[in-house]
């Protein structure tokens, strides 16, 4: 919903479950992973949630991501990683891409590899929905601290990131200050989902 709330100097104009921002380009960067499988529903309904919450005048994309034995690998909407006006026809589609993907969760969580596409974008905000335990053999060896400065630090221009932890993560030590500091260190906001 559009809000007159001001956000430094810049007016805030998208808000999702208390996350705010007042960039007009959006990707959505989805954890693909198997242990995520069994909150697919959640994941998907949460994406679905924040593109609702996009208006016209915005322009948003979405890319997938997982680790398999073979590599990292990639799920794009659009097709070739842009980002697209949001409007009617392009929010169906996006809708419908998730729903194709739905039975894809599986592998680990290249968290780094994924953050070095989502840079390439022209994003001025990044949304991670993920559980928050990227497994450091898929992410040069990082534990969580180094992983989150190296993120920070390939974040050339500064596009913020947004940190959406979905799934058990209160189950594991960790997870929430994964995402929480990654988000902190990026100029953007956390927020965590159970389902």
């Amino acid at each position: 919903m559009e809000t007159e709330e001001e956000l430094g100097s810049n007016l805030v104009t998208f808000r999702f479950l208390g996350l705010k921002t007042d960039r007009k380009r959006i990707l959505f960067l989805v954890d693909m992973n198997r242990f995520l499988a069994p909150h697919e529903p959640l994941v998907r309904q949460s994406v679905i949630r924040a593109m609702e919450s996009l208006q016209q005048g915005y322009r948003f994309g979405i890319l997938g991501f997982q680790q398999q034995d073979q590599g990292p690998v990639y799920y794009r909407w659009p097709e070739n990683g842009g980002l697209v006006a949001m409007n009617d026809r392009n929010r169906a589609d996006a809708k419908s891409f998730l729903l194709d993907v739905s039975d894809k969760f599986e592998g680990s969580s290249s968290v780094l590899g994924a953050f070095e596409e989502a840079f390439r974008s022209q994003a001025g905000a990044i949304i991670l929905f993920s559980d928050g335990l990227p497994n450091p053999a898929y992410n040069e060896g990082l534990a969580s601290g180094p992983l989150v400065r190296a993120i920070t630090v390939a974040n050339r221009r500064q596009q913020e990131i947004h940190a959406v932890t979905i799934g058990d993560y209160f189950k594991y030590r960790g997870t929430v200050e994964f995402m929480e500091s990654l988000a902190r260190a990026n100029g953007g906001g956390f927020l965590a989902l159970s389902g």
